[in-house]
């Protein structure tokens, strides 16, 4: 082999390499990004919206190590989420909050509070009518027009296991939710400084907080609304640069009540403007996520938790047009899977996406260093037999 051709094989071989490795940079770097992100600093806040099809569940890691989770989407999905916090290395939780009674919230949350310990479950303020035994609820002695009663069979089986609960060897802490809902994960804390906040529904005024019978239970009057979707909780959560707005399935009724109330409550308006990190109302619906509303909140990011070719026709088109209007960078779980909202004690704001993370890692990291060694090998074997000839090319010549 010529000495010119074997330096343009090897500065070809080089070039292949040098292109591969720069081909790979993407895959080696950002999957190990992917991987610390997932992995919860000290002070950072973890949003993780699961992907739970046509549903809602998300999995809070609170900033002091304290875990919240939010609703736990239709049976189906029990499984699911109870998976995705174990990997996540947890194996209790501090809080649990069943926004409303449908099934497609709270019909997950059975598995999940017979997998793990739970110190503190927030219900809805809405009657079990099937369970066995009575539901606490009904013992406190409200007309029906008082509180409301759903006999779906997906909140009757979250009932029961609600009053099965137990957090080390005591039973749980079982409240019904309201804005003067309380639990120790919502304690306001110093170093690092966050807070959550149930925003919504609102107690009833006038009425002060009961005990159950039992004394299983305890809470407030709820202030009753027309539809079971306006029952749903909206949920705040505040670090010292942050803001983050969760709405369940509430309506553009709710969201209207919020906005006139804003108008004379400087505190309230303060916490809806400019909010960092959005879970859209009711999947995207059409009936939510008002104009008005959305110019307030005016989200960065704005999450969907929406199944893929729904029945609803779920996000709706115009709710999409408005969070582009007001520039907003939408997420949703039936296009990204499951998406994780990291906010850092620095008040930096990342998304992770699912599906985004898949499609990195399209070629399996073994066949990947294999290859590489490979050519490596190639690599070296060339330029040993180059310089074995070159060595006896001179040998000959000083001959």
């Amino acid at each position: 082999m010529g000495k010119g051709r074997c330096r343009a094989y090897l500065t070809m071989l080089f070039a292949i390499c040098f292109l591969f490795v720069m081909s790979f940079i993407p895959i080696i770097f950002e999957g190990n990004l992917v991987e610390a992100k997932a992995k919860k600093a000290d002070g950072d806040l973890l949003i993780h919206f699961i992907d739970v099809g046509q549903g809602d569940s998300t999995f809070i890691e609170l900033p002091n190590g304290g875990t919240l989770l939010i609703d736990a989407g239709t049976q189906d999905y029990g499984e699911k989420v109870c998976n995705y916090i174990d990997e996540l290395g947890y194996e209790r939780i501090d809080c649990v909050i069943a926004t409303h009674s449908d099934s497609d919230h709270v019909g997950g949350l059975t598995a999940v509070l017979q997998s793990f310990e739970i110190k503190h479950i927030f219900r809805p303020f809405v009657i079990a009518s099937e369970s066995v035994p009575a539901d606490d609820l009904s013992t406190i002695g409200l007309t029906s027009s008082q509180i409301l009663m759903d006999n779906n069979l997906a909140y009757t089986n979250f009932i029961n296991a609600v009053y099965k609960e137990t957090y080390n060897g005591e039973p749980a802490k079982v409240s019904t939710l309201s804005n003067n809902s309380f639990a120790d994960v919502f304690l306001a804390t110093r170093e690092p400084y966050f807070m959550v906040e149930v925003m919504y529904p609102f107690a009833e005024s006038g009425y002060d907080s009961f005990i159950t019978p039992s004394g299983r239970t305890t809470g407030y009057k709820i202030k009753m609304p027309e539809d079971t979707n306006d029952l749903s909780a909206i949920v705040y959560i505040a670090t010292e640069k942050n803001k983050v707005l969760l709405m369940s399935d509430v309506s553009e009724k709710i969201e209207s009540e919020l906005l006139n109330m804003s108008s004379s409550d400087t505190v309230l308006r303060d916490k809806l403007a400019s909010v960092d990190v959005f879970k859209v109302a009711h999947h995207g619906s059409k009936n939510a996520n008002s104009v008005e509303f959305l110019n307030l909140v005016a989200p960065k990011v704005s999450i969907i938790s929406v199944g893929a070719g729904n029945d609803y026709d779920h996000p709706n088109e115009e709710t999409i047009e408005r969070l582009s209007d007001i520039t907003s960078k939408v997420y949703r779980t039936d296009v990204n899977g499951t998406i994780v909202s990291t906010i850092s004690i620095e008040g930096k704001v990342s998304i992770d996406i699912e599906k985004g993370v898949d499609k990195i890692k399209t070629i399996p990291e073994p066949i990947m260093y294999i290859f590489f060694g490979c050519l490596m090998a190639v690599i070296v074997a060339i330029v040993i037999i180059y310089n074995t000839k070159n060595n006896k090319k001179r040998k000959t010549i000083n001959k």
